[in-house]
């Protein structure tokens, strides 16, 4: 009688510390491309290659990302393929404005005349 009982806590903790893993996990890939995006804005910072003023525009854009990401996790726990999608393409639009920013010649704290 007790064995049942035993092996149904076991099975029920078990089953229950996967799913929370997996809540944890959701969107994990999503989440560590918005990590690097963070350390490129803040390498172009310290570099001088990005200014204050692009620095505050990528942040928004990286926050709106984020705010995208939790929504879809906060709907059912998981990313969906369709807002796995609308999440990647505005990673992919943030990359896009992060590499110009670095690239496109105005560097912060330096004067040109």
């Amino acid at each position: 009688m007790k064995k049942p009982i035993y092996l149904t806590l076991v099975t029920g903790l078990a089953l229950g510390t996967l799913v929370l893993a997996g809540i944890a996990e959701a969107g994990g890939p999503l989440r560590h491309r918005q990590h690097r995006q963070r350390a490129r804005v803040h390498q172009g910072v310290q570099n001088g290659s990005v200014t204050r003023v692009e620095r505050k525009v990528l942040k928004h854009e990286q926050r709106h990302i984020n705010q995208m990401r939790n929504r879809a996790l906060t709907n059912d726990g998981k990313i969906g393929p369709k807002e796995g999608k609308r999440i990647r393409g505005a990673q992919n639009r943030a990359s896009r404005h992060i590499y110009r920013a670095k690239h496109n010649g105005w560097n912060q704290g330096q004067i040109t005349d």
